[in-house]
């Protein structure tokens, strides 16, 4: 809602002086499609920025046609922009009630679904001896990682009424994050030892809120395997993740993967 109404505001302010100072001096529909051009490119500039800002160009460029745009030819009339304005800031807040009010919708359904299938994705690269489904699964993890980054974000620009907790939106990082850590040796063990039960176990023990009941890992010395070292510092990262810790905490061993 923030977005959509500062960029209204923004788009008819834009729109209104364009009519008070540059459509008066302009006679012909070329130099109309030079103005739309520069609002547009205003507009377009702001859609392409962050997702926290970027829904604000799409309602700039929205209202700035609406107050500039009043025909096939060049329009003076104040009272249009006004109005269409008005028009649009009324349904901008009738959208808000009807999605808070009436029918909410919230991202974190959306966040589960994608938490789900990036466990989903990490089984399926476990249980394949091929090097590239391996591929193509970690791929689609990695990019199922950074979009639920993004949505978590989001999600706490939500109404009360609507998003979920502070909590809730902690538990999901810390999930993601335990899996973030990881997935280095998840890879090199799915690559060298494709199958291995020990491996999918430890997947499936990752609860919502980023701890799993698994045995802390023994100090390792020179003789473990490598199967081994790998194991332990994934029961590590299993066994006291937390989001503020270094990504590859291992506690200093000598076989670190």
């Amino acid at each position: 809602l923030s977005l959509r109404l500062a960029g209204c505001l923004i788009g008819a302010l834009i729109g209104t002086a364009a009519l008070v100072y540059v459509v008066p001096s302009i006679d012909s529909v070329g130099g109309l499609l030079m103005l739309v051009f520069a609002g547009t490119w205003v507009a377009a500039w702001v859609a392409q920025g962050s997702p926290r800002i970027s829904y604000a160009g799409f309602q700039i460029a929205f209202a700035f046609y609406l107050c500039v745009i009043q025909g096939a030819g060049p329009g003076y009339d104040l009272t249009i922009a006004r109005d269409r304005t008005i028009g649009i800031v009324i349904g901008n807040l009738v959208t808000f009630l009807v999605f808070t009010r009436i029918w909410p919708v919230s991202i974190s359904g959306r966040i589960e679904a994608a938490l789900h299938d990036m466990v989903r994705q990490w089984r399926q690269l476990i249980a394949t001896p091929r090097r590239e489904a391996q591929r193509q699964n970690a791929a689609a993890a990695l990019a199922l990682h950074g979009a639920i980054t993004q949505d978590l974000i989001l999600a706490r620009y939500e109404p009360a009424l609507v998003g979920p907790g502070t909590d809730w939106i902690e538990a999901r990082q810390r999930h993601l994050a335990t899996l973030d850590a990881v997935a280095g040796p998840l890879f090199l063990l799915a690559e060298r030892f494709p199958g291995d039960p020990e491996v999918d176990r430890r997947l499936q023990a990752v609860r919502m809120d980023g701890h799993a009941p698994v045995t802390s890992a023994a100090p390792l010395s020179p003789q473990h395997s490598p199967r081994d070292a790998l194991l332990a510092l994934v029961d590590r990262h299993l066994a006291a993740p937390r989001q503020d810790d270094p990504p590859a905490a291992a506690t200093g061993s000598p076989l670190h993967a």
